[in-house]
């Protein structure tokens, strides 16, 4: 078994014929493609007495790596919403002074101009150069996941208390499951669907803490707007990631949403100059650094990672986990209501992440 055997076989899906590798590395490229492989074509280089040793050491070894990958992927996606966390109690601890389109102008083109050297490395190992359809992509990304959906949350932020705001957009998993089967045919499953429930059950308790149903018409329907415009971003993402990378999108998406937000806020904030003579720099580069550039490239490597539907689910902890920083950093008490809705959020997660992986090759 150390050496690497193959056979012709046909994949039960796409009937295209392949090679069955049975070393570790070739089986698990393969089979993250064609889940359902017929055994009859490993026949011809395993013997009958050991066939089934062979099918359980390709098992074991497929199911550890695909274990490690999925919890690669969780643990990404928990990073990804603890930074995401940290953005209202870094702003309110460091400052920006900054209105906050222009806020947002600046956090995402930050983020692109660092990742654009990267970017553009990626773009050159490319085997076909971009075509005008690939430009037309990134061209919805950045529209729709910066300009349109960042563009509306802070919008909402001035209809709306920050807090009452925050917990809102964390509902958005509701709109990425309601997106995701007709955009990526994902299947929906019952365990997404009770996580939702759990999740929502949660954000209530945050609601009533933060007196979040007193807010203005106004500020939450934009706020609705922003959470379907992220949703699809995130669901595009998952569909354009293999041909793009994380890099590329997160690079793009920045520059062309802030390029697109650029004049919204020249038009309603003024002349930035003054802002930017006397913001915070190292708040400013600390929510583009950290809760933007390096946020959003672990938040997509989870989501293509456990897919668009489960991965989205981790954004019910951002209440959760900015009212632990709060409590920590700025002394802000937690309530009962915080608690109970945290304890709903946990459950939630548990129904996504339990069991990490499952078997993907069947019997024979």
């Amino acid at each position: 078994m150390q050496s690497c055997y193959s056979s012709v076989s046909i994949c039960v899906f796409c009937g295209q014929k392949i090679f069955v590798f049975l070393c570790p590395l070739c089986v698990k490229t393969l089979l993250l493609r064609h889940s359902a492989i017929l055994f009859s074509g490993l026949q011809a280089c395993i013997s009958p007495a050991n066939r089934e040793t062979c099918r359980a050491m390709l098992q074991h070894r497929f199911d550890k790596a695909e274990w490690k990958e999925q919890a690669a992927g969780y643990g990404a996606l928990l990073a990804a919403i603890a930074l995401f966390s940290t953005i209202e109690v870094a702003s309110k601890k460091l400052g920006t002074g900054l209105p906050p389109i222009l806020m947002a102008v600046l956090r995402f083109s930050i983020t692109g101009l660092i990742l654009l050297l990267p970017a553009v490395k990626t773009l050159r190992l490319r085997k076909d150069p971009l075509a005008l359809t690939d430009f037309k992509n990134l061209l919805w990304m950045g529209s729709i996941g910066v300009a349109l959906s960042i563009g509306l949350y802070h919008l909402a932020i001035t209809h709306m208390q920050a807090n009452a705001a925050a917990i809102l957009f964390s509902a958005n998993p509701v709109f990425v499951i309601l997106f995701s089967p007709f955009l990526l045919k994902e299947r929906p499953s019952w365990k997404n669907g009770a996580a939702v429930a759990l999740g929502l059950v949660g954000i209530a308790f945050f609601f009533r803490h933060s007196g979040a149903g007193r807010q203005s018409a106004t500020g939450v329907l934009l706020m609705l707007g922003a959470e379907i415009a992220f949703a699809l971003y995130t669901v595009l993402s998952k569909k354009f990631m293999p041909r793009y990378g994380a890099i590329v999108i997160t690079c793009f998406a920045g520059l062309i949403g802030s390029a697109i937000l650029l004049p919204l806020s020249l038009l309603f904030e003024g002349n930035p100059l003054p802002y930017l003579l006397h913001c915070s720099w190292p708040g400013i580069l600390y929510l583009a650094v950290f809760a933007t550039a390096i946020g959003y490239l672990a938040f997509f490597f989870g989501v293509v990672t456990v897919g668009a539907s489960r991965g989205s689910l981790f954004f019910f902890l951002k209440p959760l986990l900015a009212s632990l920083f709060a409590w920590v950093i700025l002394g802000e008490r937690l309530t009962p209501d915080l608690l109970t809705g945290g304890v709903f959020i946990l459950l939630a997660l548990i129904f996504v992440i339990w069991p990490l992986s499952n078997r993907l090759i069947s019997p024979e």
